[in-house]
């Protein structure tokens, strides 16, 4: 007697159900301290700006290293506090003040605390 197949598309789209429901369930969201998030994602920001990619990519990890955070927690930052339109409306705000300030005072890595 030879195996039916016909049930194969439904086993298919079972295992994709609880893999995805699986996968979903053990994504942990860490969130960094706002005025942290704050500090780091202006100083990221303003080294967007930069024109050679290969230094600013360099510049950008040692700014993730030295504050503890990676960029999936940035991510993850950024959608939690998007969810809240008031709080991301004040972040918003502490974020175009700190960049102003940031702007008016030379980069010093060496000086830059996060923790």
């Amino acid at each position: 007697m030879k195996p039916s197949f016909k049930s194969f598309p439904l086993l298919q789209i079972f295992i994709f159900f609880i893999l995805f429901f699986v996968s979903c369930s053990e994504k942990e969201e860490v969130i960094i301290d706002k005025q942290k998030f704050i500090n780091l994602y202006a100083h990221l920001l303003i080294l967007n700006e930069f024109d050679n990619d290969s230094i600013a990519y360099l510049v950008t990890t040692d700014l993730l290293d030295s504050a503890g955070v990676t960029a999936m927690q940035i991510d993850s930052t950024l959608g939690y506090y998007r969810k809240n339109q008031e709080e991301w409306v004040d972040i918003m705000r502490q974020l175009r003040d700190r960049i102003k300030e940031l702007r008016s005072t030379p980069l010093n890595l060496d000086s830059l605390t996060f923790r």
